[in-house]
């Protein structure tokens, strides 16, 4: 016997588990979920919405939920924070003089190292690591890859006008 707790479960658990792919509805709801966009819900820089989009394109749009568009805000403005890092230590270096006239690491140097663990964190907790790529299933991994070819097949379409 089915109560209504374990029909709303049951629907809300269906409602949130994508398509399989080898199904029609399945190659349906890839394409569709290709064309969605995930917007960030703050303002960000230009260089931000960058690295915002990037990293949301590393998922699929339709998994991704409200408070990870928070981390991939947080994500992105850490990923800026450590480009503006890496070009002044490229164009200062990897070492300063200090007050004694002793040649010692840049500070610069400290603070990329704690901003790349940062961003590794994130990456870890999005889902986006190496590590769990390569635990998640072929099937999630085929739908990821046919979500980015159909993308970037819709993506191409639209700069040659061949889409409505």
């Amino acid at each position: 016997m089915t109560t209504s707790k374990t029909k709303a479960t049951k629907s809300a658990t269906t409602a949130t588990r994508p398509a399989k792919r080898d199904t029609t509805a399945g190659q349906v709801a890839l394409h569709a979920n290709a064309s969605l966009e995930v917007q960030p819900n703050t303002k960000l820089s230009p260089a931000e919405l960058i690295h915002f989009r990037n990293i949301a394109q590393a998922r699929e749009a339709i998994s991704i939920r409200r408070f990870d568009i928070s981390l991939m805000e947080n994500l992105a403005k850490l990923m800026v924070q450590n480009d503006i890092a890496t070009a002044a230590l490229a164009k200062d270096g990897l070492t300063t003089i200090n007050q004694r006239g002793t040649t010692v690491v840049s500070a610069l140097l400290n603070a990329t190292v704690q901003l790349n663990s940062s961003i590794q964190a994130l990456s870890r907790t999005l889902g986006l690591s190496t590590t769990q790529h390569q635990a998640s299933s072929i099937d999630a991994k085929m739908r990821n890859v046919e979500a980015n070819s159909v993308r970037e097949l819709k993506n191409n379409a639209d700069d040659e006008g061949l889409l409505a």
